[in-house]
C-alpha cells in the first residue's frame, strides 16, 4: 500500500519542476505548520502567564490577609483597653503603623492587570472574566477610623473594625478569581488556596467576633445565643480545615513534599490554641467573659489563635508558592521542549519532504554517480521526468556513454601503443646494432685516415727538404757565378789599384823633386837672413827683428821639409811594396777566377739537371699535400660521422626508453581500463 502511495506520489511530483515543487511545499508548509505551533507556544504561553498570574496573587494575598489580620488584633486590643480603661500605648501604634504600610503596599499595586484567561485565548481557554480589585473603599474606611474623635466607643470600634474585616474579606474573595488562584488544577493547590483565601480568614473573623459578642453579653441576652453561634461556626470551621487537610495529605502523594513540617507544626499550634480558647470559654461562665481580669485573658487567648491562624496561612501561601514554582520551572521545561519538538518536527518534516521530492532521481542519481566511481559504465538508467534532477541524470547518461566510447578507443589505443611500441622496440634494437657496427667502421676508416695523412706529411716534408736542397744548388751556381763576377771586378779593382799606386809613385817622385827645391829655397832663406842679419846690426832694430823672423821661417820650412821627405820616402815604399802585393793577388784573383770559371760551367749543367728533378718533386710534394689534406678531411668528416652515431646512439637509447616507459603506460592503462566495466553483465 504504501509503495503504490510512494510511486502515485513520485508521478505526480515527476510532472513538476524543483522550483515548482518547492513552492507549492513553502506554501503548504508556511499555512499549515505555524498555526499550530503558534497555538502549542501560545498554550505554554498562556500556562505560564496563568502561574505567573498566581505568583503574583498569593504575594499580594500576603499582604491583604496581613492587613485583615492587623485590623482584626487592632479592634481586639482597642476594645480590651477600652474596658479596661487603658489609655493607648505602644502595642496600638505598632498596630496602626503595620497597617499603614500594608495599605501602601496595597495603593502601590496596580489592579489594572491583564488575567492568564484575558490574553489572548479568552474565547479560546477560559470564559470567565474577573472582577477587578478596588482597595479604595477599604482605605477609605480606615482612614475614617483613624480620624475618629477619642475617645471611640466599644459599639463603634466594633462597626468599623467589621465593616473593614468584611471588605478585606470581599477583596480576598475577588482576588482569588482575578488572580485564578480558585482555578488551580491540582488538589494541593486547590485546598491550600481554600484554606488561606476562605477558611483561615473566616476563622480570624469568626475569633475576632467572639471576643465583641463578649462585650455585649451583660447588656443583650441574645448575645449569648449568638457567642455560641459563633462558636459553633469555629468548631465547624476547624472541623472542615482539619478534615480537608487529612484529606488532602491522603491525596497529594509526592506533592505532599512540599508541606514543611514547620506549615504542618503551625498547624497544629493553631489547633491548639483554638482549643484553649475554646476550654477557657467553656470552663468560664458567659457572664464572667465581660470581667476584666477574664477578659483580658480572653483577649491574649484571642490573640494568640490570630497570631496561630495568621503563620498558618502564611507558611501554606508560602508552600502553595514553592509548588508555583517548582510548575512554573516544569513548564517553561515544557515550552523549550515544545520549542524543540517543533524545530526538530518541522526539521524532520523538511528533510522527509525534500529527500521524498528528490529520493526517486537523486536516489537513482547517486546510484548511477556510484556505479561509474566504481568503473561501471554499463548501467543506463531510465530518466524521462522533466524536472532538473530527470535533465542532469540525462546529461550522466549521456556523459556516461561518450565515456563507455572513449574508454573503448583508449583501450584499443594501448593495445595498439603495444604493439607499436614492441615493433618499434625491435627495429630500435636493429638499428642500435647498425650504429654499433657504423661506429666501429668509423673508427678502423678514422684510424687508417690517420696513418695516411701523418705518411702524406712525412713524405710532403721530405719532398719539401728536397726541394730546398735544390734550391740551396740553385742558390750555390747564381753565387758561384756571383762570385765570378765579382773575382773579374777585384781583378778590374786590382788592375786599376796598381795603376793608381804607379801614379803615386810618380807623384811620389815629383813630390820629392818639390821637397828637394824645397830644401833648397830654405837654404838661400837661411842664407838671405844670415845676410839681412849682418847687415842689420849697425841699422834699426825692426829690420834685425825680421831677419830673426825669416832666420826662424827659414828653420821652420828646412824642419817640414825633412818631415815630409821622411813621410814621402815612407810613403814611397810602402807604395812600391803595396803594388807589389796587388801584383801578386792580381795574379792569384785570375788563377782563381780561371777555377770559378770552370767550377761554375761543371755547376751549370748540375743545377740545369736539379731543376729538372726539382720540378718533379715539388709536383710529388703538392700531390701528397693534397693527399695528406684530404686524408685529414677524411678524418673530419669521419670524426663527425662518429659524433653523429653515438648521438644516434644515446638518441636511440632515449627513444628505447620513452618506447620502455609508453609500453608501461599502456600496459598500466589497460590495467586501468580492467576496471572499468563497459559491458552489461
Amino acid at each position: 500500500m504504501f509503495s503504490q502511495l510512494s510511486a502515485s506520489f513520485n508521478r505526480f511530483q515527476g510532472r513538476f519542476s524543483y522550483r515548482q515543487r518547492f513552492i507549492l511545499f513553502a506554501f503548504i508548509f508556511f499555512l499549515v505548520i505555524p498555526l499550530p505551533s503558534y497555538w502549542l507556544i501560545e498554550t505554554q504561553n498562556f500556562l505560564l502567564k496563568g502561574i505567573t498570574t498566581r505568583v503574583k496573587g498569593n504575594s499580594l494575598q500576603i499582604t491583604l490577609g496581613a492587613l485583615l489580620n492587623n485590623v482584626l488584633k487592632h479592634e481586639i486590643v482597642s476594645l480590651s483597653q477600652s474596658r479596661l480603661g487603658i489609655p493607648q500605648n505602644e502595642l496600638i501604634e505598632d498596630l496602626e503603623n503595620q497597617i499603614l504600610r500594608d495599605i501602601e503596599k496595597l495603593q502601590q499595586i496596580d489592579t489594572s492587570f491583564s488575567s492568564g484567561s484575558a490574553s489572548p485565548f479568552t474565547t479560546g481557554f477560559s470564559i470567565f472574566i474577573p472582577e477587578p480589585l478596588d482597595f479604595k473603599p477599604l482605605i477609605a474606611a480606615w482612614k475614617s477610623l483613624v480620624f475618629l474623635p477619642k475617645p471611640i466607643s466599644s459599639q463603634k470600634i466594633i462597626q468599623t473594625h467589621q465593616e473593614i474585616a468584611e471588605e478585606a474579606q470581599r477583596q480576598l474573595e475577588k482576588l482569588g478569581y482575578a488572580y485564578e488562584l480558585f482555578l488551580n488544577s491540582t488538589v494541593i493547590l486547590q485546598e491550600l488556596t481554600h484554606l488561606t483565601l476562605n477558611i483561615l480568614p473566616e476563622a480570624q473573623f469568626i475569633i475576632s467576633k467572639l471576643f465583641s459578642l463578649s462585650e455585649s453579653l451583660r447588656k443583650d441576652e441574645k448575645a449569648v445565643s449568638q457567642l455560641l453561634l459563633q462558636v459553633g461556626f469555629l468548631k465547624s470551621n476547624i472541623e472542615a480545615m482539619n478534615e480537608g487537610m487529612q484529606d488532602s495529605l491522603e491525596r497529594f502523594g509526592d506533592e505532599s513534599a512540599f508541606l514543611s513540617q514547620t506549615a504542618i507544626h503551625s498547624l497544629l499550634n493553631y489547633n491548639q490554641a483554638v482549643e484553649r480558647l475554646l476550654d477557657f470559654m467553656d470552663n468560664s461562665k458567659s457572664g464572667n467573659l465581660s470581667d476584666p481580669f477574664t477578659s483580658l485573658n480572653f483577649s491574649n487567648l484571642i490573640l494568640e489563635s490570630l497570631n496561630a491562624n495568621e503563620l498558618t496561612r502564611l507558611l501554606f501561601i508560602d508552600t502553595s508558592q514553592q509548588i508555583l514554582a517548582s510548575y512554573k520551572m516544569s513548564y517553561l521545561w515544557q515550552k523549550y521542549f515544545t520549542l524543540a519538538l517543533i524545530g526538530i518536527s518541522t526539521l524532520i518534516i523538511l528533510t522527509f519532504v525534500f529527500l521524498k521530492i528528490l529520493s526517486r532521481h537523486l536516489l537513482a542519481l547517486l546510484s548511477h554517480i556510484e556505479a561509474l566511481e566504481r568503473g561501471n559504465f554499463s548501467t543506463s538508467p531510465y530518466f524521462n521526468d522533466r524536472d532538473e534532477f530527470g535533465r542532469i541524470g540525462r546529461a550522466f547518461e549521456l556523459v556516461a556513454q561518450k565515456m563507455k566510447v572513449f574508454l573503448e578507443n583508449l583501450t584499443a589505443l594501448s593495445q595498439l601503443v603495444q604493439e607499436s611500441s614492441l615493433q618499434t622496440r625491435l627495429a630500435i634494437n636493429q638499428q642500435a646494432t647498425v650504429l654499433v657496427n657504423q661506429e666501429e667502421s668509423s673508427l678502423n676508416i678514422e684510424n687508417s685516415a690517420k696513418e695516411i695523412a701523418f705518411n702524406a706529411r712525412s713524405i710532403a716534408n721530405k719532398m719539401t727538404g728536397f726541394t730546398s736542397a735544390f734550391e740551396l744548388a740553385d742558390d750555390a751556381t747564381a753565387g758561384l757565378l756571383h762570385v765570378q763576377g765579382e773575382m773579374a771586378q777585384l781583378a778590374k779593382v786590382s788592375t786599376q789599384i796598381f795603376d793608381h799606386l804607379q801614379n803615386v809613385d810618380q807623384k811620389v817622385k815629383y813630390i820629392r823633386d818639390l821637397i828637394n827645391f824645397m830644401s833648397e829655397l830654405a837654404e838661400q832663406t837661411h842664407l838671405l837672413s844670415l845676410n839681412a842679419a849682418i847687415e842689420s846690426i849697425p841699422n834699426s832694430k825692426v829690420f834685425k827683428e825680421i831677419t830673426q823672423n825669416i832666420e826662424l821661417f827659414a828653420e821652420k820650412s828646412s824642419g817640414s821639409t825633412n818631415a815630409i821627405q821622411e813621410i814621402i820616402s815612407e810613403v814611397s815604399l810602402n807604395t812600391r811594396q803595396a803594388a807589389q802585393k796587388v801584383e801578386n793577388y792580381l795574379k792569384e784573383i785570375k788563377a782563381n777566377v780561371t777555377r770559378l770559371t770552370n767550377v761554375s760551367q761543371q755547376l751549370s749543367e748540375i743545377t740545369r739537371q736539379v731543376t729538372d728533378q726539382t720540378k718533379q718533386f715539388h709536383m710529388i710534394a703538392t700531390v701528397m699535400a693534397e693527399q695528406a689534406n684530404d686524408a685529414e678531411k677524411i678524418m673530419v668528416s669521419i670524426i663527425d660521422v662518429s659524433a653523429l652515431s653515438k648521438e644516434n646512439t644515446h638518441a636511440i637509447q632515449d627513444l628505447q626508453k620513452s618506447i620502455d616507459t609508453l609500453n608501461e603506460s599502456a600496459v598500466s592503462l589497460n590495467d586501468l581500463m580492467s576496471n572499468f566495466k563497459t559491458n552489461r553483465t
